[in-house]
């Protein structure tokens, strides 16, 4: 698999194949705590406890072909207690008519310093159509940084690296998805050319290449999340084809340039998040499932080589995971869908969300 169309594609046939009465609020054994997100991504904490969500948006009403719809409805959103709010607004997505399977503003990240950075995906090395403003071509494929004022600025642009070196050999193609903020860099994964990126003062350099599995299938890194001893953790969905199991965890250290990436733990099925707190690693799985087409996720929890199933039965489609002080587990699940039920829809009245896992 290379970027988001093989994954809209595979999710556009499971969706034809079935009809869920999902429930419009959370289900027993989690609280939601923001009901009505577009397409929501990953999650990160800020210093103070705020947890932020990326949100890809519902598309919009620019089509370029019948599947795939631009607009500005991407965002990104603080949730504290309570309460949440929409710091950013007016962000480029694309995605289908109906707002499924947006991409956009996947990746969100919190540095240190409480500083907001957000990875917006690729449109590809050719120019965009005329029929396209100007502003998206100015986020797509750039990692930028939120102001206070909830504008962008340009931090790095992340897709030209791909569309320059093809570092995997394996032919152009760029996906950048998750970011993690960390002091004085920022760490991206670029999901089409199976690579890691550190940026340093807005210059991208590679940290590593991730191989093809042992089915011969690429690697898709879709996570990323602060490990053990400085490192940091990355985790891949795997491409199409690749069956339960076989989607794997990499430790990679920052400033390490064009390393060979260490192997960190084995066994897990379509990431598309990672936490690592206080020795224990988090791993949500988009489908328990992924090659038989299950709308049924989970969190893995791995902790002193033992390991725990968190919210069988109660994920669908999850993507990011965060997990606060006090060990409770966030997820963003129904990722791939708007913040209101689509009429029609053969998931029922399932909308993006972000609940806490009770149980």
């Amino acid at each position: 698999m290379r970027g988001r169309k093989s994954l809209a594609t595979l999710l556009a046939v499971m969706a034809a194949a079935l009809v869920l009465p999902a429930a419009a609020s959370a289900a027993p054994g989690s609280t939601s705590v923001f009901s009505h997100a577009n397409n929501p991504r990953q999650l990160s904490f800020a210093p103070n406890g705020s947890l932020y969500v990326g949100e890809a948006g519902r598309s919009g009403s620019i089509c370029l072909d019948p599947e795939d719809c631009l607009g500005f409805t991407g965002s990104i959103t603080k949730i504290w207690g309570n309460h949440h709010a929409r710091v950013a607004t007016g962000l480029t997505s694309l995605g289908g008519q109906d707002g499924s399977f947006t991409v956009g503003a996947d990746g969100v990240s919190v540095d240190p310093w409480g500083r907001v950075y957000v990875q917006f995906t690729s449109a590809g090395p050719d120019p965009l159509p005329p029929i396209v403003p100007a502003k998206a071509g100015r986020q797509l494929g750039n990692l930028m940084r939120l102001r206070s004022d909830g504008s962008l600025v340009k931090v790095a642009d992340i897709d030209n690296y791909e569309f320059n070196n093809d570092p995997d050999g394996q032919g152009v193609d760029s996906d950048p998805y998750a970011v993690l903020a960390l002091r004085h860099s920022q760490i991206v994964t670029d999901a089409a050319g199976n690579t890691v990126l550190q940026v340093i003062n807005g210059h991208v350099h590679l940290l590593a290449v991730l191989p093809n599995n042992s089915q011969g299938f690429q690697s898709v890194p879709t996570s990323l999340s602060l490990g053990p001893n400085g490192s940091v953790l990355v985790g891949e969905l795997a491409g199409d084809g690749t069956t339960s199991g076989h989607s794997r965890v990499w430790q990679v250290w920052p400033g390490k340039f064009h390393q060979k990436p260490r192997l960190y733990a084995t066994g897990f099925t379509a990431i598309t998040g990672l936490a690592w707190r206080n020795g224990a690693l988090y791993v949500s799985e988009f489908s328990t499932d992924f090659l038989n087409q299950s709308p049924n996720g989970a969190i893995v929890k791995v902790w002193h080589g033992h390991r725990t199933t968190l919210g069988l039965g109660i994920l669908h489609f999850p993507a990011g995971v965060a997990v606060d002080r006090w060990g409770r587990v966030f997820v963003s699940q129904w990722s791939i869908l708007p913040g209101t039920p689509i009429t029609g829809s053969p998931f029922g009245t399932a909308h993006g969300q972000v609940i806490r896992l009770t149980s």
